[in-house]
């Protein structure tokens, strides 16, 4: 193989790796990006320390979990309960949404949430336009809308896609 040859297979490896860390960065910067969880608000969904995929598209949904910024910055990780025009209140442990009984099969069995009305916590009696009322798993460690109030939807990083780690719990 002559010196030009050389070169050119060179060149052609360059250019792929280089091809491969810009799609990696894309996809990282764009479409998906890794976060550590801390704190146990989630649990069991999501514990301490595990790593979860996010993507800042997409409607979201009832019961999805997303992430976003409070208004002292803080980045907090929670579940979608209440949706925009949505009327919240747990009563006898039971979630009611616009007065119908919704179950929440990702709760643990002995988690119990201390009966309210959004006007009981001081919110409006609907989830306004452009905001979720949001709770996390763990509803007694859980900073969420019963303190912090209705998430706009501006402040919202992204949603969960999957967990990346532990492995064993992908």
């Amino acid at each position: 193989m002559n010196t030009y040859e050389a070169n050119r297979r060179k060149m052609r490896y360059l250019v792929s790796i280089i091809l491969a860390v810009m799609t990696v960065l894309f996809i990282r910067t764009y479409l998906f990006f890794p976060v550590e969880v801390s704190g146990r608000s989630m649990s069991p969904t999501i514990e301490s320390n595990d790593t979860v995929l996010l993507t800042p598209y997409g409607e979201i949904q009832r019961f999805d979990i997303i992430l976003f910024t409070g208004d002292s910055h803080e980045t907090y990780i929670k579940r979608v309960i209440g949706l925009p025009g949505d009327e919240i209140e747990y009563y006898q442990n039971e979630l009611l949404i616009n007065g119908k009984k919704i179950e929440e099969p990702f709760l643990s069995i002995h988690e119990e949430t201390t009966n309210f009305k959004l006007e009981d916590i001081g919110l409006n009696n609907k989830v306004p336009p452009a905001h979720y009322f949001v709770l996390g798993d763990n509803r007694s460690l859980s900073y969420d809308s019963r303190m912090l109030g209705f998430v706009p939807q501006d402040s919202v990083l992204g949603r969960v896609v999957c967990r990346l780690q532990p492995f064993e719990r992908l």
